[in-house]
């Protein structure tokens, strides 16, 4: 049983990563997690969501707040990056 926690916490720190957004000329920058290398047919979103709920709420909770842009971080027509 441990041996497949630490495989899904691992797999999950190793997928993870920020995407930023937010209204253009805005002045707060929202963060969602995105997965990487995750197969589409995983429903990755699904399958770590409690870890990333664990993860937002307690071990990384700066990480993933909405926070405010940086100097022209949302001055573009595009307003998300990986």
């Amino acid at each position: 049983m441990g041996i497949a926690l630490g495989c899904y916490v691992g797999s999950y720190f190793l997928c993870v990563t920020q995407v930023t957004f937010g209204p253009s000329r805005g002045d707060r920058v929202a963060v969602s997690p995105a997965y990487w290398n995750a197969p589409k047919w995983l429903g990755a979103p699904a399958l770590y969501q409690p870890i990333h709920f664990l993860d937002r709420s307690c071990l990384r909770r700066s990480m993933w707040q909405t926070r405010p842009a940086k100097n022209g971080e949302l001055d573009s027509n595009f307003t998300g990056s990986f």
